[in-house]
Parts: C-alpha cells; sequence; structure tokens
C-alpha cells in the first residue's frame, strides 16, 4: 500500500508542472489544459480504512 501512497503522491506532484501528463482531479473541477490522462477522483475523504483525512 505504500508502494501506492508514494505513486499517487507524484502524480500530485506532477499534475503541478508544466506539461500535465496525468492529472487527479476533484469532481467539478476544470481539466487543466494539456493533460493527456485525467484521473478524477470520487472517492469520499471519509469512510474508508487506510484513506488519508483532511487536506
Amino acid at each position: 500500500m505504500k508502494t501506492l501512497e508514494r505513486r499517487i503522491r507524484a502524480l500530485e506532484q506532477k499534475q503541478h508542472s508544466n506539461q500535465p501528463g496525468i492529472v487527479i482531479i476533484y469532481p467539478g473541477d476544470p481539466v487543466p489544459e494539456g493533460a493527456r490522462h485525467v484521473i478524477i477522483d470520487d472517492i469520499p475523504r471519509q469512510g474508508y480504512a487506510g484513506t488519508p483525512q483532511g487536506d
């Protein structure tokens, strides 16, 4: 599970670069221009074991 968390963190950091390749957005967010792959994160922030709270 730690590896997956690290990958997600790396993807989230990458989305702030000038050329986003994979972008994680939340429902209702605009899709950044130039994004090739978009992951829509619709997992509720609470109620799932192992899901980080907040942020």
